[in-house]
């Protein structure tokens, strides 16, 4: 089974909101490659993001002081 989830898995899996995800991005605290990766096809309206489940959860239970 694939650590890389849609956006709708990775919060209900991870228990956030969808806006904490995307904020986390925006910020660069979630690095491309690592935690997210945008899958879209070249003339999609809007883009498709798949979340490393697994990086991102070792991410929000590392110390603040250490991320």
């Amino acid at each position: 089974m694939s650590n890389w989830k849609r956006t709708k898995e990775t919060v209900t899996i991870l228990e956030i909101h969808h806006n904490h995800l995307y904020r986390l991005r925006d910020s660069g605290e979630l690095k491309i490659g690592k935690h997210w990766r945008d899958v879209s096809s070249r003339n999609a309206r809007r883009p498709s993001y798949r979340w490393h489940v697994l990086n991102i959860e070792r991410y929000l239970n590392s110390p603040a002081e250490k991320r």
